[in-house]
């Protein structure tokens, strides 16, 4: 068993159906077997208590003489394969006679036994403990007849085929039940296999699964349980070690922070405290404004390189409803909305997203607040939510250059000072983390540009 268990699925699959064949034809052929004679004596029964029944019929509704001289008892006992023994009141044979009792039918000549009783001794085809013998008396003419029906125990081939073409559905039915139960069997046994498989894949998925201890022992699917095992092992492997990166990774960029927020902090200080001097130089009063506005910038620069170095890898998608995170934006955003007299239109088909609510936050805060401050006044912003997308329109009427990439990081289409260019970078980031895709449409005749997300 453990041998036939290891073997390939070829082999295993070729020898399978082998020997459901054989045991098929083997099943048939002893169940033939042990119902042969049982069979063919019902058979022969059937044929011979017929042939008697025949045999009478024919002597009360004919002539004996009749009979005897048109050969009409030799050609019957020829076709059914019969043979005839008639004796009168005396007990004297009245046929077969001819000196002797000569038997048509027989292959060799029997013995003519005269006694008390009518009897005869042949010799017949076949065995003869199994010879069936009917014996009646009738009345013809008003002579009183002792009949005597002796059948040949061996069968022709014409007997054969008929006992065959019988058997067959039988047989069929058989090799059916055998063939289906043994072919449910290996099915269900595969079957458990593969279905095994699609709960490891499952399980794999949900970052459920438990690896196992020790190779599966087994065919081609064991060898592909093995190498998935081997290759989520390895994922989970590379997943630590990218975590791992990410941990070191934030800690240097908060160290390094740090390090530039202190002395920035004292530069806003000393800035600070002579943009309030009064005594100081016009000239030197717009070179204090003009650092302080590069200062801010470079809070908002670091701020926003915090942003970057805060994503997280993710093992599992949660899905969020959107209400409270856009209520919060809403009320976030109203007071620019009002400053520059425009409109946000929230469409939402669908009130969920898989996505965390860190992650989507940043993201809509980011592409409303674009939307936003590089949209025309008096105009309105549209965001639409669905199943399958989420978009963001607005109108612009800037320059626009195809070939600027306004996720790649310190771009931007317009080459303001106080803008980063980090915004969709980090948008970016977020949607490859889940592995969305996304794309950004500008309509120069409608002058309307449209960032969209699929889910």
């Amino acid at each position: 068993m453990k041998y036939f268990k290891n073997l390939k699925l070829f082999p295993k699959t070729f020898a399978l159906t082998l020997i459901t064949i054989l045991t098929t034809i083997m099943v048939f052929a002893f169940g033939f077997k042990f119902m042969y004679t049982s069979y063919i004596n019902n058979f022969l029964d059937k044929q011979f208590n017929s042939s008697v029944i025949q045999v009478q019929k024919m002597l009360e509704t004919a002539s004996m003489d009749n009979l005897i001289l048109n050969n009409k008892l030799i050609e019957f006992e020829r076709n059914a394969g019969v043979y005839i023994v008639v004796a009168d009141g005396y007990r004297n044979v009245v046929y077969p006679y001819t000196g002797g009792i000569y038997l048509p039918a027989l292959e060799t000549a029997p013995t003519h036994i005269v006694s008390s009783d009518v009897s005869i001794s042949a010799s017949v085809v076949g065995d003869a403990s199994a010879t069936r013998v009917k014996e009646f008396q009738l009345v013809n003419a008003g002579n009183v007849y002792t009949v005597r029906v002796v059948s040949n125990a061996g069968i022709d081939n014409d007997m054969f085929s008929s006992i065959f073409f019988s058997v067959m559905p039988y047989m069929v039915v058989v090799g059916l039940i055998v063939s289906a139960l043994i072919s449910y069997l290996y099915a269900r046994y595969t079957a458990r296999k593969i279905i095994h498989l699609n709960h490891v894949m499952e399980t794999m998925e949900a970052f459920q699964y438990v690896a196992l201890d020790a190779p599966v022992c087994g065919d081609e699917i064991a060898t592909l349980e093995n190498q998935i095992d081997h290759l989520y092992k390895r994922l989970i492997h590379e997943m630590d070690t990218i975590q791992k990166f990410e941990k070191d990774r934030d800690i240097f960029m908060k160290g390094s922070i740090h390090e530039l927020k202190t002395p920035l902090m004292v530069m806003s200080l000393y800035i600070e405290e002579l943009m309030h001097d009064e005594e100081l130089p016009s000239n030197y009063q717009e070179i204090i404004y003009e650092l302080n506005h590069k200062l801010v910038h470079m809070n908002a620069l670091i701020h926003e390189t915090l942003k970057v170095s805060r994503l997280e890898s993710i093992r599992d998608i949660p899905i969020l409803n959107v209400k409270e995170p856009l209520d919060m934006l809403q009320a976030l955003y109203h007071p620019m909305l009002v400053d520059n007299h425009q409109h946000l239109d929230l469409e939402i088909v669908s009130s969920t997203v898989p996505m965390s609510e860190l992650d989507f936050s940043r993201v809509t805060s980011n592409l409303i607040g674009n939307a936003i401050r590089y949209g025309t006044a008096d105009s309105t912003i549209k965001v639409l939510l669905s199943d399958a997308k989420l978009s963001v329109s607005n109108t612009y009427d800037g320059e626009w250059n195809d070939s600027v990439n306004l996720c790649a990081p310190f771009t931007s289409m317009e080459h303001r000072d106080d803008s980063h260019g980090l915004g969709l970078y980090v948008v970016s980031m977020i949607l490859n983390k889940y592995n969305y895709s996304y794309n950004y449409v500008y309509d120069s005749l409608a002058h309307c540009f449209t960032f969209t997300i699929f889910f």
